[in-house]
């Protein structure tokens, strides 16, 4: 009967640290889903953008191939931007220094997404006979401190 109760109390002193292992591992769950929902976006814009380009190239219409293209890449860089601040967060590279801090103008950061989710609420939606104008009156200046990859 002595040996149970000091295992019964031992199991109710680690209780507070099993609850708190329990509350990080869910931390590390909801991140994990948020990171999957973030490269699943990414790798949308990857493939509109790819698919975009073969269409124009079948078309035999290379001009706009640029401009998908570098949406494209802009879009990778930011899925790569993701992956540093995972393995940040993981601990696996240095901590950051302020000067990878700097000013960034939010306007030009919402121009960007607008224009790289572009196949998303655009050329989707025209192929199914659907036409969609955005308008985006976006004035220059909103200045904001902070990691552009992150805002983004």
């Amino acid at each position: 009967m002595k040996d149970e109760n000091r295992s019964l109390q031992q199991d109710c002193e680690a209780l507070p640290e099993l609850r708190a292992e329990i509350a990080r591992l869910k931390e590390v769950a909801d991140l994990a889903g948020g990171v999957a929902h973030n490269f699943n976006n990414l790798l949308q814009i990857v493939m509109g953008g790819i698919e975009l380009a073969l269409l124009d190239l079948g078309r035999g219409n290379p001009a706009p191939l640029t401009a998908t293209l570098e949406r494209t890449l802009r879009s990778v860089r930011h899925g790569a931007e993701t992956a540093r601040r995972l393995q940040k967060f993981a601990r696996v590279r240095e901590e950051e220094t302020e000067h990878d801090v700097s000013i960034c103008d939010l306007s030009d950061i919402a121009a960007q997404a607008v224009e790289m989710s572009e196949p998303w609420w655009k050329t989707d939606p025209e192929r199914k006979g659907i036409k969609v104008n955005l308008t985006h009156e976006l004035s220059e200046g909103c200045l904001v401190q902070g990691r552009e990859g992150e805002l983004f």
